[in-house]
């Protein structure tokens, strides 16, 4: 039973490396331990369906926690704790918030694999390490080209797409829209529009294949100062999702409200910048990014809205990062 549990059980430092830790810094232990608290205090709400979690800011906890410590002992800190482990379990709460958030059902199990995993391998490497430590005839080499590449060819799924995602832009929480599942750009897209630009969720609309979300700026200083993004989308319960069975697949988004903030958004999610001197109705500027055509148009009465469609690179997700495999039925499985 115990093994069970401890399996289930999210990365946290061991007494160990507590002990380790406070005798480099007992600042930057205190730190770590608020960034724990605060995963564990998020774990407890959404279990409740309580909404309120906190963002533990795992980097900038660390680097106020270590800031007095000598760069030797910030290394040193980092080599013996997992900090990605920490990141992966908040991105993975995160998600959750914007599932619970959305009314979406979800596997929560597939929710939280990445966070086990991330323990596993951490827990790996530092036994390895410690052993390395103690045999003096060890050699401590980098990685072979060969064994980065069969270790970045095991990654699959949406765990490579956001890796990609990543690379693509320097925007936190960027992503791509069309013919990826909702609820995984959501994870992603929500994050952007609450954490990086303050806003509120508001509230989530169905209307036969349109998802309605609606975001109000933490603070709102006019009258109807509303973001919606609404999305047409597809479902193939046949197909896997980001999170579990059922796809959710994204045709095209028009983003509307407010204009300075859609203007803002668009200048500021896909950094263009270069927007048009003048202004009249169906005036537009646009960017591509793989399969989405992103434009921003000048609407009637002074406004402006965001549309993502089809753009003339037709990218295979599914081909190229290994998403949305087939759901096997129960007699496929059987006769497996």
């Amino acid at each position: 039973m115990y093994s069970s549990i401890s399996e289930a059980q999210p990365y946290r430092l061991s007494a160990e490396t507590k002990d380790k830790i406070g005798k480099l810094s007992a600042d930057g232990l205190t730190f770590i331990h608020k960034i724990e608290e605060v995963l564990n205090k998020n774990e407890q709400k959404l279990s409740n369906k309580d909404l309120t979690i906190q963002n533990p800011a795992v980097k900038e906890v660390f680097r106020q926690g270590f800031r007095n410590s000598t760069k030797n002992v910030r290394e040193e800190a980092e080599r013996n704790i997992c900090l990605s482990c920490y990141q992966v379990e908040w991105e993975s709460q995160l998600q959750e918030l914007h599932l619970l958030q959305s009314h979406t059902p979800f596997d929560r199990d597939s929710l939280y694999q990445r966070v086990r995993d991330s323990r596993i391998l951490a827990q790996e490497e530092m036994a390895k390490t410690k052993t390395d430590d103690r045999n003096p005839n060890s050699k401590k080499t980098q990685p072979s080209i060969n064994t980065k590449k069969e270790a970045e060819a095991e990654v699959q799924g949406y765990d490579k797409l956001e890796r990609h995602l990543n690379a693509m832009s320097k925007v936190e929480d960027f992503t791509l829209f069309r013919k990826l599942d909702y609820n995984f750009v959501i994870s992603r897209f929500s994050a952007y529009l609450q954490l990086t630009k303050g806003m509120a969720y508001l509230e989530q609309k169905k209307k036969g294949d349109k998802i309605i979300d609606k975001y109000t700026p933490g603070i709102s200083t006019k009258k109807n100062e509303y973001l919606y993004v609404t999305y047409t989308v597809e479902e193939h319960p046949d197909r896997m999702g980001a999170f579990g069975e059922g796809l959710t697949a994204i045709k095209e988004v028009e983003i509307t409200g407010d204009p300075q903030l859609v203007v803002n958004l668009f200048t500021s999610y896909w950094l263009r910048t270069e927007l048009h001197s003048g202004r009249k109705e169906g005036l537009t500027t646009a960017i591509e990014k793989m399969s989405d055509y992103v434009e921003l148009k000048a609407t009637g009465a002074g406004g402006y809205k965001i549309t993502i469609t089809k753009s003339n690179m037709d990218v295979n997700y599914e081909t190229t990062f290994g998403i949305h495999p087939q759901i096997k039925s129960k007699s496929e499985q059987q006769t497996k």
